[in-house]
């Protein structure tokens, strides 16, 4: 296979569509097509001769398969000065922008034409057809017609690449969304033969489908808004549009689906949540967002509203209240709530005194979910009073203590109160 670049008239050829285990065999005399397509064009090869020549096959072997050039060329979207600079005969960087062109074999079904030569084929976009008429053989001329539909190889004069969410803002193109996110979908093609054109896109999963309708914004990008997926579940759709009544995509772009948080199947777990914190050191705890069927969600976006408040009974606090006090007084504690983007928020907050602590969890509702407080909240938590360290006084001597070390501050043999109380 040659290529010459009808701008700078310079030939390249690309090596991985070239030979045996791309094209095949040796072939002459077989007819060729080019059709357009998007993302890119594709050339169809019927028919003629292919074998061994020898003098008892001189013609060699007639064919009657299809094969099929992938026009995938990087190259296409360059501007035309790059590509004057960049398209030597002896470049390699031609070489590595040509390698994805390809040969496919596809196994054609019906009524297929015998094996011939030289035969007639054309492209007729409204049948989305291959003719062919006539060619040849060892017993002579034929004269009939057959067609070919390749429709879903070429597909329709517009095609989709991605997609995105102009609502969630630094988030990948394959973030899960939920229904009612507003998507925008982009591609080629979209404003091809139509002033006002009609679009439909189509979310299929292996249980069923939704379609929603879309804005058309201008020839590469539609508008949608996401429709609900609740009755399949968290599971990613494959995605297609159809411009007016012309047929869909054959290309597809994948967009997951999430179910929506539940508050009460969501939990909460973690030291931040049980006895035995210590004062003036951080603590933390988890929240897991579950949706309706108890399955963990896999991203984040949802909101929570945690207050994390200090118990005081009148008493004194005690530190060994772990029960939540009516009437109790308490005191706001600063906490801070992170989205780990999987589905989980840590929360992290600092004990200030000795004492118990009420810990309030609540869903928001976010995305249309159950809101309200999570199951078990609110929690109660403990803190206690961090040990503190003797202090060394030059007039004072442990006598209490029968086990002084080296370490001990306290100096021997003096006179002083017990440390031991």
């Amino acid at each position: 296979l040659h290529i010459l670049d009808g701008q700078t008239l310079t030939w390249s050829q690309p090596t991985t569509a070239c030979g045996p285990d791309s094209w095949g065999p040796p072939r002459w005399n077989f007819s060729a097509v080019s059709v357009f397509a998007v993302p890119h064009s594709k050339v169809f090869v019927f028919g003629g001769n292919s074998g061994m020549l020898d003098a008892s096959n001189p013609l060699g072997e007639y064919q009657n398969n299809v094969q099929v050039l992938e026009c995938i060329n990087d190259t296409i979207n360059d501007t035309a000065g790059s590509r004057s600079s960049n398209h030597r005969g002896d470049d390699k960087e031609d070489e590595s922008q040509l390698h994805k062109l390809r040969w496919i074999h596809p196994s054609a079904i019906g009524d297929r034409p015998s094996p011939r030569a030289s035969t007639q084929m054309f492209y007729s976009s409204r049948m989305e057809s291959l003719v062919l008429f006539g060619g040849w053989s060892g017993g002579g001329w034929y004269d009939d017609v057959y067609t070919c539909s390749i429709g879903d190889v070429v597909g329709p004069p517009y095609n989709v690449f991605d997609l995105a969410s102009p609502t969630l803002v630094g988030l990948p193109g394959a973030a899960p969304v939920t229904g009612g996110t507003d998507m925008i979908l982009t591609g080629k093609g979209f404003k091809t033969g139509s002033a006002s054109p009609s679009a439909t896109i189509r979310l299929a999963c292996a249980r069923g489908f939704v379609e929603v309708s879309g804005d058309v914004v201008h020839d590469a990008e539609v508008h949608f808004r996401a429709p609900s997926f609740e009755k399949y579940g968290p599971v990613k759709a494959q995605l297609r549009l159809r411009m007016g009544p012309k047929s869909f995509t054959n290309g597809t772009v994948e967009l997951p689906f999430f179910s929506v948080t539940d508050c009460a199947k969501s939990v909460a777990f973690g030291p931040g949540l049980l006895e035995g914190n210590t004062t003036n050191v951080s603590t933390t705890f988890v929240i897991q967002a579950k949706d309706k069927a108890s399955r963990n969600r896999t991203c984040g976006m949802d909101e929570f509203v945690v207050g994390v408040e200090r118990i005081t009974t009148g008493d004194g606090g005690g530190d060994d209240s772990n029960e939540e006090v009516d009437g109790s007084d308490s005191s706001t504690i600063p906490c801070s709530v992170l989205d780990d983007g999987d589905g989980t928020y840590t929360v992290e907050y600092t004990p200030t005194a000795a004492g118990s602590y009420r810990i309030s969890i609540d869903f928001t509702g976010t995305f249309g979910g159950r809101s309200g407080p999570l199951r078990g909240s609110p929690f109660v938590a403990t803190a206690l009073a961090s040990a503190a360290a003797p202090t060394a006084d030059a007039d004072a001597t442990c006598t209490a203590c029968t086990a002084c070390t080296a370490s001990c501050p306290v100096p021997s043999n003096a006179m002083a109160p017990s440390l031991a109380g």
